[in-house]
């Protein structure tokens, strides 16, 4: 039987270098060109601070997202004081995530960079 020990030096090793890489900062990340599916297009990642409150919240914009989005295409961390959202999409589909936001009773505002 081989497990893994909570005591084991290397597994709190990995747990730190996980909680170091997200905690990275929203405010340290800059729009970035990412591959699409068809040619000619471009995507950058656009951060949101959003007013979702936990796990209810975001099973509520979950689906609408995902329609809107893609699945894959976006991520919440809630853990974050500013409940940051990052979507991967083209620049011009920011007023359609903050309506959405809008339409089901939360805030989403784009944060400068």
């Amino acid at each position: 039987m081989n497990t893994q020990s909570t005591l084991n030096p290397t597994f709190w090793s990995e747990v730190i270098n996980y909680i170091g890489f997200s905690a990275y900062h929203a405010e340290n990340l800059r729009p970035m060109m990412v591959d699409t599916v068809k040619a000619g297009e471009s995507s950058v990642v656009l951060v949101f601070s959003t007013s979702l409150e936990g796990k209810e919240s975001l099973e509520q914009i979950r689906k609408p997202l995902n329609k809107l989005l893609g699945k894959g295409k976006w991520t919440v961390d809630l853990d974050d004081e500013d409940k940051v959202l990052r979507v991967v999409c083209q620049p011009e589909r920011q007023p359609e995530i903050t309506a959405l936001f809008s339409h089901h009773g939360f805030a989403a505002a784009l944060m400068p960079y």
